[in-house]
């Protein structure tokens, strides 16, 4: 037998193909980009790269492709493509374009196309110019310009409407509704403000300016807002007037509002002054505001000590227009001192005292009144030993303010007290305005020790003897 060996090789040939896929459409606002995102798959039997490029078939489009190439992408492999598209302004609805994104084999390479839709929305859409801000006088009347504007993608008219905010005023719109504006087409409306002939100086109306698509329903597209003062073109106001109380050597705090009635900015500066010569002081004492503007300002005011409740306090807050002091507006503030009530009493003692026997004398007490108005002062025992029997004289005291009230005291001690005793108690001065401030002293006896018994003296007497001289 024989056998016969043969090797027979096969050689695959390379086979290139790509596929970008899917197809889309989107479609968006002028000004907006677009974004698109497609699917590259290397179709080939081994890894290959590809370029990728993107055209618009309408001009004024721009158009990208990210990324500008795929490299490397193996067999049946994919990628993803991000194409945008940024549609141009002043587009009306339904305007579109034609995005091609190509894929191209390198080196003579297959290529596949995909193509995208970017189609301008249709949008409704308005644009109001700004508020204005305007002053008069009661009674008057003040007119607003503003344009319209267009900013959807569909023609469209447009109607105008007004709210205000306050009380008594009225507006009236012309020139609503406008006709048909094309995409970024305008027209004029004015708004005439009229003041209640009672409208006080500072008061203030909030005109709401609201633009809508003509129609049963349809939403408020843009609004704005004129603001209307009542006053001159320049002009400030500080409110309210204010009324407080406090005790003696306090600060009082009080708070007023500074707002800028007029339609200029305006820088103004702040002064206080206290008739009765009491520390005073304004912060911030110089504030820059805007038209319509305000801004709170905190006075503080010093009573001194010493004062008498029902003492009237008076301190004038000024605002005025740094560079035309005729500008300016004045707030009061009137305060009350208030009544509190205060005590001292002195003072501590210590005193030596017999047991049992008459009534012994202390040294007496002062009460001084610290509080702010006349008051009745009440004096009792705290902790006095039962047996022990103190009388203060009065014990009730009337004094008035800063003023001082003697009181005397006499002890009593019990006939049992022992010798070296030490008796500690105290007197308390309490308020009957104020039940809560009181002051008290401490007494402290002290009953002396027995003196030591002392034998009697004994004397001898000697004979006195003589020696003869020898």
């Amino acid at each position: 037998n024989f056998t016969a060996t043969a090797t027979i090789t096969v050689n695959v040939q390379r086979f290139r193909g790509v596929d970008l896929a899917p197809d889309l459409e989107n479609e968006g606002a002028p000004g907006a980009v677009v974004t698109f995102v497609h699917t590259l798959t290397n179709t080939g039997n081994a890894a290959d790269s590809f370029d990728l490029s993107v055209s618009s078939s309408e001009p004024g489009w721009t158009v990208t492709v990210s990324p500008a190439s795929a490299l490397d992408v193996p067999r049946n492999g994919t990628r993803t493509i991000t194409v945008q598209a940024a549609i141009p302004t002043g587009l009306g609805a339904g305007a579109a374009t034609t995005v091609t994104v190509t894929a191209t084999g390198r080196d003579g390479g297959p290529s596949d196309s995909a193509t995208a839709i970017a189609r301008v929305a249709s949008i409704t859409a308005a644009d109001l110019s700004p508020g204005q801000r305007r002053n008069l006088n009661p009674g008057e009347s003040v007119t607003y310009t503003h344009t319209v504007t267009n900013t959807g993608t569909t023609t469209t008219a447009f109607i105008i409407e007004t709210s205000d905010s306050a009380t008594g005023w009225s507006s009236t719109v012309t020139g609503s509704p406008t006709p048909p504006l094309g995409p970024g087409q305008t027209a004029t409306i004015t708004v005439q403000v009229t003041a209640p002939a009672s409208a006080p100086r500072g008061e203030q109306n909030t005109t709401v300016v609201r633009v809508r698509a003509v129609g049963e329903g349809t939403p408020v597209l843009d609004e704005e807002e004129d603001v209307t003062a009542v006053g001159p073109a320049r002009g400030v106001i500080i409110e309210p007037d204010r009324s407080a109380e406090g005790p003696p050597n306090s600060t009082v705090v009080l708070t007023h509002t500074v707002r800028n009635i007029g339609a200029e900015q305006g820088l103004f500066r702040l002064t206080v002054a206290e008739a009765n010569g009491w520390p005073a002081t304004v912060a911030p004492d110089l504030v820059n505001l805007g038209p319509g503007l305000e801004i709170e300002v905190t006075v503080r005011i010093f009573i001194p000590d010493g004062k008498r409740a029902g003492d009237p306090g008076f301190a004038r807050v000024r605002v005025e227009l740094v560079g035309d002091p005729q500008i300016f507006d004045e707030a009061e503030n009137r305060l009350t001192v208030s009544r509190v009530a205060g005590v001292t009493l002195a003072a501590s003692q210590v005193r030596l005292i017999q047991a049992g026997g008459r009534p012994q004398s202390l040294s007496g007490l002062a009460v001084t009144n610290r509080g702010s108005a006349a008051d009745v002062f009440d004096l009792t025992p705290i902790g006095l030993p039962a047996g022990w029997n103190l009388t203060i004289t009065p014990s009730t005291a009337p004094v008035d303010r800063e003023s001082t009230f003697r009181v005397g005291m006499q002890v009593e001690a019990p006939s049992g007290v022992a010798p070296g005793t030490i008796t500690r108690f105290f007197v308390e001065a309490r308020s009957r305005f104020d039940a809560a401030v009181r002051d008290r002293v401490e007494i402290t006896l002290v009953v002396p020790e027995a003196p030591p018994q002392v034998r009697p003296r004994v004397y001898i007497y000697l004979p006195l003897v003589r020696q003869a001289a020898q």
